[in-house]
C-alpha cells in the first residue's frame, strides 16, 4: 500500500513541478479522485503503523533499503 500511496503522490509533484510536461494518460477526476485514494492509503497505512508495529517497521526498512541502489544507480547514471 504504501508504494501505491507514494505513486499517486508523485502524479500530484510531477503535475505542480513540470507542468508544461507531455501527459500521454489522463488521470479521471484529478485532482479529487487520486487526492481521496492517497487519503484512504494514508489512513489504511496508519492503521497498521498502529495495529502491527514491528511488521510495520520492518516494512519500512525494507523499502527505506532501496535507497542505496538508488542513489548507487543514479550517479553510475550520469557519468
Amino acid at each position: 500500500m504504501a508504494i501505491l500511496a507514494l505513486a499517486v503522490a508523485a502524479v500530484f509533484v510531477l503535475r505542480r513541478t513540470r507542468p508544461n510536461a507531455e501527459r500521454p494518460y489522463r488521470i479521471r477526476g484529478y485532482p479529487i479522485v487520486p487526492g481521496i485514494f492517497l487519503l484512504a492509503a494514508l489512513f489504511l497505512l496508519g492503521n497498521y503503523m498502529f495495529s502491527e508495529p514491528l511488521t510495520f517497521a520492518i516494512n519500512v526498512l525494507i523499502i527505506l533499503a532501496g535507497l542505496p541502489v538508488y542513489w548507487w544507480w543514479e550517479k553510475r547514471s550520469k557519468v
